[in-house]
């Protein structure tokens, strides 16, 4: 447990999505004291001087798989106690988003990837129930809808 210290969980898958959460962090490292990073994404082979967590990757459409994602989110998020987790996207950032929901980890961010510019993905139109932040980086997929459920245009990560 991380008692007065600021803990962020950043997850992503590898490729694009773990680029896009990589801008955001380093952007926020910069102009931010007293916040311990803990990662976790699908590629083991990265070189991370912080805490990291390597979640298996899978479609999810996969349901065994996602069980054991979710299984391994509570593991990580129960161990590591964040105060906020921030994705990127895709299905084992789903999962932590779910799984933090039903842990009350007290803000939980959603970040659809840039690739997404025809609409939401669909991972991230089932995150919008369990966040407190949802962005977009196209302006002419924000949306405004009732009771919070709103995706906000932030513009362009990379």
């Amino acid at each position: 447990m991380n008692k007065g210290k600021n803990v962020v969980l950043a997850v992503a898958s590898f490729g694009g999505h773990w680029k896009q959460l990589f801008h955001i962090v380093s952007a926020i490292q910069s102009n931010t004291d007293n916040v311990e990073f803990v990662y976790c994404t699908t590629d083991a082979s990265l070189m991370i001087e912080d805490k990291l967590y390597v979640i298996n990757d899978f479609s999810a459409d996969n349901k065994i798989k996602a069980l054991g994602a979710a299984l391994f989110s509570f593991k990580v998020l129960i161990k590591e106690r964040p105060n906020v987790i921030i994705t990127t996207g895709a299905a084992p950032g789903l999962i932590m988003i779910i799984s933090a929901y039903l842990l009350r980890v007290k803000k939980r961010i959603w970040l659809d990837s840039i690739a997404n510019s025809e609409s939401i993905s669909k991972s991230g139109k089932l995150a919008k129930y369990f966040t407190t932040h949802h962005f977009t980086q196209w302006k002419h997929l924000e949306h405004v809808g009732k009771n919070n459920r709103c995706t906000i245009y932030i513009g362009a990560i990379l």
